[in-house]
């Protein structure tokens, strides 16, 4: 179960990673496509460029003032001097490249997001540390034996369970640095996206995620400033009377 005070990081974690998915996407479609328009491209040049060297077989054979020669190779160096011109006008090799260099950024983005949240959420909460940690009372003590032995106890726990916040608290500011980093790079992803010819229907700049508006009680009230349940997290089974 994932901590109270990360799981409110939750929603937006989520909402990067889709947005990060999306741009994947379409940024390696549209990669995809623009690669086989520069293939189809090549293709045609090398076929233009091999039906020009006939022309001196076609002049002996029609004559060099035949019409038809010369209005077919007329058409074919036009056909291959106007794809030329648009390949190299729009960079078609290239900005494939630079796409798909693009998708693998928001891959590499989505890997790194998924694996460092799913270290912080394989964590236990600190109340489940505390409930986890407690021990059994020998039957034989005496009442004000076990009151000690049980104030002791809740003083270990408290403890145990202050640590696990304040490690909870380091986390929770790992991933609010991870999600603005994240955030400048699909930015920046988007801005280079959109001189390629690709544009996102997106803010201009995606907003900083503030650890005091998600997380208003970090470093105030925490969960160590109250006795574990004892018989497990919220809405846990409680001991019996």
């Amino acid at each position: 179960m994932l901590d109270p005070l990360l799981a409110q990081f939750e929603p937006i974690v989520l909402g990067r990673y889709k947005e990060f998915r999306d741009a994947h996407d379409r940024l390696a479609a549209r990669a995809r496509w623009i690669h086989r328009q520069a293939a189809t491209d090549k293709s045609l040049l090398i076929i233009l460029g091999a039906l020009s060297a006939t022309k001196a077989v076609a002049d002996q054979l029609l004559g060099a003032a035949s019409v038809t020669s010369v209005v077919t190779f007329a058409v074919i160096g036009l056909l291959t001097a106007t794809i030329a011109g648009f390949d190299a006008a729009f960079r078609f090799e290239n900005r494939a490249g630079e796409l798909s260099g693009l998708a693998a950024e928001c891959a590499a983005s989505m890997r790194e997001l998924e694996s460092t949240w799913q270290l912080f959420a394989s964590r236990s909460p600190a109340w489940e540390v505390g409930a986890a940690s407690a021990s059994s009372y020998d039957p034989e003590l005496s009442p004000e034996e076990r009151r000690k032995e049980e104030a002791k106890e809740r003083a270990r726990v408290q403890k145990q369970i202050a640590e696990e916040n304040a490690k909870v608290a380091e986390q929770a500011s790992q991933v609010e640095g991870l999600l603005n980093s994240l955030n400048r790079r699909l930015n920046d992803i988007y801005t280079r996206a959109g001189k390629l010819g690709v544009g996102f229907s997106v803010p201009a700049e995606i907003r900083v995620v503030s650890m005091e508006e998600v997380m208003p009680q970090v470093g105030a009230a925490s969960w160590a400033e109250s006795s574990p349940p004892s018989g497990g997290g919220p809405g846990g089974p409680q001991p019996e009377e």
